[in-house]
């Protein structure tokens, strides 16, 4: 009803349908905009919201034709002015929004955005500097807007990114390998991941792992008229379901039952992981109920295309065995990637995110006809990737991705504006130099200049006072560590104290290459996990905004020469710290932040007129127990035309050992 007032007014319609005993899916298909939240999807404190739980909300829309599915992102409790962009901190802005997207979110709201700059009288804190806020100066984030951090000032590259993204994740309609039967109402608290056994299918699960998409169907959707299978999809013309699963479901309705089985005869692929349904929910004649139950289900278990498996470990086999395979398969099994898939005509959408704390380097298959490109939404950029290989009806492309960092992938045969170009070829061997690679460059000395923000004289939200401090020379210490700005201090022999300093960050390093590096076109500035947002210029070029998610590869070649270079790293903070240091705040008890450039900063060459071999380490840092082990990945890459014999030898730190000190083999040209 109150949708149909709603749109009797020309309003449209956003809720949140959680929080309360309630069948999620189908209350999201009668909102025009369903709504999730990394709060309450998460652990209210860190950006590890539920992937599952925005996939509840998110197919009520599908199913229903919805083109937008929204987040409020991101209200980390007791962050304010303390969020980041970045991956640096628990509370990144962009890790909560990737896991929203690969839940099927397409649409964020950024809580918040302040829009008094001020509070009211007697408001305590909140009536002066810095300004208003949601709950005080200790409660949760942000407060953006111009009164905001320093780092607000790029939430434009940000924004910009994340539209690009959100115009993707609209195309076509969207398209899941199956549907788990999900009729857990019991959401209370936080989240909808309900109670008893039937739990959501999570993100590290088996059929996750596999490449399996998913979302899950409530018996109110599976009563819909419209859920039929044809041409081999259930809800064809919506989210293409190929297959649906049942979750160690002791119960279901008589005709959540009689359905399925319908669909089954009709040809659609059922999985039954566990126990199946014996009982009904509910009250009334259930000894009457629970025998038609158990005669459909006994039904079902007859058809040729129902297999029964004792564990969802189980499930990803038996639905190869029905012939239902992953659009996007990994090929290293490590559960690393989600993906979602959007079809528009004969273009297939991938949107594929590392939901792990390390980098992952691995190839993957993706459902589609034509050619792979690159959809860069930081710079706008559509590129056709190299190095992939054909199937039938797939392709094969290597995918990398910082640890938390999200990329997509469009395969097409259309050529025309959008899509342009195709893949390069590797350079050819012949002709290409033979002089020596010049090794990486550790930027190890910096001068830094710190525009501090603080409370203006007037102590009124929005007058901010800017004092210029340094310039200082920073320089790298053991395995290349920079100092924070919290280290720069009198007390540890600087001439300034940024301890308690929030602002805009500059340094500056001059750089001399060697002859060595003419020819070299193609070369990656490793800027660690600076705090938080960062531009770079490089002799006088403004580069192209950065993957702020991924500050190990900027790319910079193109604007070096052998000889002097000045490189110039622009790192942005938050405003915690000068609010921590104000008076009046009440934020004092907060903990402080690192902020700057860490390091190690590393200049690397990886390509050009001769064969380069790059490796990066994808775990830089790796957890150890006493008398325990782990196992670390080098990424190499043959950025040349020509294949060559490569050796690879580990080192450990004092009191560890490498258990395989060196490994040798062939990497051909353009490989990884």
């Amino acid at each position: 009803m109150l949708r149909e007032w709603a749109h009797k007014h020309h309003i449209s319609t956003r809720i949140q349908p959680y929080g309360i005993p309630v069948d999620v899916p189908e209350a999201a298909s009668h909102v025009d905009v369903p709504e999730g939240e990394s709060l309450a999807f998460g652990q209210s404190v860190g950006a590890y919201s539920n992937v599952q739980d925005y996939r509840v909300v998110a197919t009520g829309a599908h199913v229903s034709g919805r083109p937008v599915v929204s987040d409020e992102c991101c209200a980390f409790s007791g962050s304010v002015w303390g969020s980041t962009a970045g991956a640096g901190t628990d509370a990144s802005n962009l890790q909560a929004v990737y896991r929203g997207f690969a839940g099927g979110v397409n649409q964020v709201v950024w809580h918040g955005f302040p829009y008094l700059s001020r509070g009211p009288a007697g408001a305590g804190p909140q009536s002066a500097w810095p300004g208003m806020t949601y709950g005080g100066n200790t409660s949760y984030s942000e407060a953006f807007g111009d009164k905001g951090g320093p780092n607000w000032a790029d939430y434009r590259a940000v924004n910009d990114s994340l539209a690009r993204m959100q115009l993707v994740l609209r195309q076509g309609k969207p398209r899941f390998d199956l549907a788990v039967y999900w009729q857990d109402f019991g959401m209370n608290g936080t989240g909808t991941t309900g109670s008893g056994s039937n739990k959501l299918i999570q993100s590290t699960s088996a059929l996750a792992s596999s490449g399996y998409t998913y979302e899950y169907l409530s018996p109110a959707l599976l009563r819909r008229k419209d859920a039929s299978f044809s041409r081999g999809a259930l809800f064809g013309d919506r989210s293409a379901y190929h297959a649906v699963l049942l979750n160690d479901q002791k119960t279901m309705p008589v005709d959540a039952a009689e359905k399925l089985l319908r669909l089954a005869r009709q040809g659609l692929p059922v999985v039954i992981v566990g126990d199946v349904p014996g009982t009904v929910p509910g009250n009334g004649d259930t000894a009457r109920q629970d025998a038609r139950l158990k005669s459909a289900v006994s039904e079902l278990l007859k058809q040729r295309g129902v297999v029964r498996v004792a564990s969802e470990a189980d499930a990803p086999d038996a639905l190869r065995r029905l012939n239902v395979t992953p659009a996007a398969t990994p090929h290293d099994g490590s559960g690393a990637i989600l993906d979602v898939r959007r079809q528009a005509g004969s273009t297939d959408y991938y949107y594929l995110y590392n939901q792990t704390n390390t980098a992952t380097a691995q190839k993957v298959t993706l459902t589609g006809e034509g050619v792979p490109y690159r959809l860069d939404t930081w710079t706008g950029k559509i590129t056709p990737i190299s190095g992939y290989t054909s199937g039938h009806g797939t392709v094969t492309v290597p995918v990398r991705l910082a640890a938390n960092d999200a990329a997509f992938i469009a395969v097409t045969p259309r050529h025309d504006a959008t899509f342009t170009g195709r893949p390069q070829a590797a350079r050819p061997p012949g002709g290409q130099s033979t002089a020596a690679v010049p090794p990486p460059v550790k930027l190890d000395e910096w001068s830094l200049s710190v525009d501090s923000w603080g409370p203006g004289p007037s102590g009124r939200p929005g007058d901010t006072a800017h004092k210029t401090l340094g310039p200082v020379t920073v320089k790298a210490g053991e395995g290349g560590a920079l100092p924070a700005w919290s280290a720069i201090t009198k007390a540890n022999g600087y001439p300034v104290d940024l301890a308690d300093v929030s602002g805009v960050g500059t340094y500056t390093a001059n750089v001399a290459l060697d002859d060595g590096w003419k020819g070299i076109d193609s070369a990656a500035l490793d800027l660690g996990t600076p705090v938080d947002t960062v531009r770079v210029n490089v002799n006088g070029h403004d580069l192209p905004p950065l993957n702020q998610a991924d500050l190990r590869h900027v790319q910079v070649g193109r604007y070096l020469r052998p000889g002097n270079n000045t490189i110039t790293v622009r790192v942005a903070s938050t405003l915690l710290n000068a609010v921590r240091a104000a008076p009046g705040t009440g934020a004092s008890s907060r903990s402080p932040m690192d902020y700057g450039l860490f390091g190690p900063a590393v200049l690397t060459p990886s390509g050009g007129d001769r064969p380069v071999l790059t490796a990066e380490a994808l775990e830089p840092e790796l957890p150890l127990a006493d008398g325990g082990y782990n196992r670390a990945n080098v990424l190499v890459t043959n950025a040349s035309g020509r294949a060559a014999n490569v050796t690879v030898t580990a080192s450990a730190a004092e009191g560890s050992a490498p258990s395989r000190s060196g490994a040798a083999w062939r990497c051909p040209p353009g490989a990884r």
